[in-house]
């Protein structure tokens, strides 16, 4: 009895040092809070399931972020819906942090409006900053595709955010 307890303490400190983690990670992902929080649950459950061999892993915040790319990409992919168009970006004056935030509003929607594996490549290269073969393995595809992913998804950015600003999508819940 005391291991099975041993292991349910274990893997609840991995759920709190790793979930918050997960979802941010996620969230860039698909750009959708509550989908975010929803696939690094269901992340989390797939791990659980498995918690006993992956405990022993080199990397179980490893395997986890793996399982969340996996079920990311898959929700990507069901959704399969056009981002909305913003038609203007809103004014604001003031000597806050409010430009900072306008600013990240348009980077996070122009990730937005990349295609799926490009914004999973970005996240896992510039986010997590694992590098291009760690960001192989966890996508499941060659070095070489990592690179010419990066490639596109920065290109990609480079021409959405020279555009004027109204032209910027963004998703909303």
């Amino acid at each position: 009895m005391r291991s099975t307890t041993q292991t349910h303490e274990q893997f609840a400190e991995f759920v709190e040092a790793s979930s918050g983690r997960l979802v941010r990670t996620a969230y860039l992902v698909l750009g959708d809070l509550a989908e975010a929080e929803d696939v690094a649950q269901e992340a989390l459950a797939k791990v659980a399931q498995r918690w006993p061999r992956v405990r022993r892993m080199a990397s179980p915040y490893g395997y986890a972020r793996r399982v969340l790319f996996n079920l990311a990409l898959e929700a990507n992919r069901r959704r399969r819906r056009d981002p909305e168009p913003v038609a203007e970006l809103p004014e604001f004056t003031g000597d806050d942090d409010t430009e900072q935030v306008v600013a990240r509003d348009v980077i996070v929607g122009a990730i937005l409006m990349l295609p799926p594996r490009q914004r999973a490549t970005l996240v896992l290269r510039y986010w997590e900053q694992l590098t291009e073969a760690e960001t192989a393995k966890v996508l499941g595809c060659s070095v070489g595709t990592v690179k010419s992913q990066t490639s596109k998804a920065i290109q990609g950015l480079r021409k959405v955010l020279a555009e004027p600003p109204q032209t910027v999508y963004s998703r909303t819940t």
